[in-house]
């Protein structure tokens, strides 16, 4: 019995010490009150009409320009335009003389060759500025109708599926086309051709086109500028840009639950307007976003607000 009582004894001082080690870690743990829920202002997305600029470094192109070439080989007698020149259809530009003598020197001729202007347009740089022995197909101006201007564009293929979505066949009021040119935003605006949303994408990107009248002449061939295209969306998903953080160029929100627990979210930012972003994904308009507080709170903790 002895022995029987002196195991009883060890199993009992060794349950002792088992309770005390696992009670310890515990004990060294301080155990202070809980964070109280951190007090923020919150918001709700909201659906709006909205008008997203996208901006495209552009060329500006004449609507109809034309090298102006010699059709014989010849002399040119006579150069009857300057640059700059606004000319007619049917004004004489050049005279060739094709008759020339063994030589190559001009023979008097009745009937010189006679090259005339085709459209109404303005005599760009004269690459023969005087008169001089010429062969056949040689560049001796430019040609180029501005009374309306045309700009080709590149976008991306979300872009481009984003002018189809828009249906601007039958919506065209609600695309607006601007153009700036160094630095001042021309004074006629412009018009998205949809003939071109049929054109085949090259190297992953589109080629679209705005045409714009010049009536004044202010644009020219080459110049380069800024097309901006505003498309209108009218059920758009809105929020505060300072309901947003950002993140490794990421944008994120924080999200309400029911039971008042901040949720970090990613959202996708289609475009921005004002101080609003427009919202492509990451929130539906009925859930409640942290608008004042971001830099409070953490993701999972509990937060305290007024109903927005």
């Amino acid at each position: 019995m002895r022995g029987e009582q002196i195991m009883s004894l060890v199993r009992t001082r060794l349950a002792g010490v088992m309770l005390v080690a696992a009670l310890l870690p515990a004990c060294s743990v301080s155990s202070g009150p809980p964070r109280q829920p951190i007090r923020v202002t919150v918001t709700r997305p909201k659906k709006s009409v909205v008008a997203i600029p996208r901006q495209y470094a552009c060329q500006i192109q004449s609507h109809h320009h034309i090298e102006v070439r010699t059709p014989l080989k010849g002399y040119l007698t006579a150069i009857n335009v300057k640059e700059g020149q606004a000319v007619k259809p049917g004004d004489l530009l050049f005279e060739i003389n094709s008759t020339l003598d063994k030589d190559g020197a001009p023979i008097a001729s009745d009937d010189p060759g006679q090259i005339k202007a085709p459209f109404a347009g303005v005599i760009g740089s004269l690459a023969v500025p005087q008169v001089s022995a010429v062969q056949i197909g040689e560049t001796l101006a430019t040609l180029s109708d501005s009374s309306q201007m045309r700009i080709d564009f590149k976008v991306s293929e979300a872009g481009y599926r984003e002018y189809e979505r828009a249906n601007l066949t039958q919506h065209p009021e609600d695309v607006k086309v601007e153009l700036v040119v160094n630095g001042d935003k021309f004074n006629h605006t412009g018009k998205l051709e949809p003939a071109s949303m049929n054109l085949s994408p090259q190297h992953g990107q589109y080629t679209l086109r705005a045409d714009f009248p010049n009536p004044d002449g202010l644009l020219h061939q080459g110049q380069t500028g800024t097309l901006i295209v505003s498309l209108t969306q009218h059920y758009a998903l809105v929020i505060p840009q300072q309901a947003t953080f950002a993140d490794h160029d990421e944008r994120y929100v924080y999200v309400v639950d029911k039971t008042n627990i901040a949720h970090r979210r990613r959202v996708e930012v289609q475009g921005e307007v004002d101080d609003l972003f427009v919202i492509q994904s990451g929130v539906d308009i009925d859930e409640t976003i942290v608008l004042e507080g971001i830099g409070k709170i953490q993701d999972g903790e509990t937060v305290q607000y007024d109903a927005p």
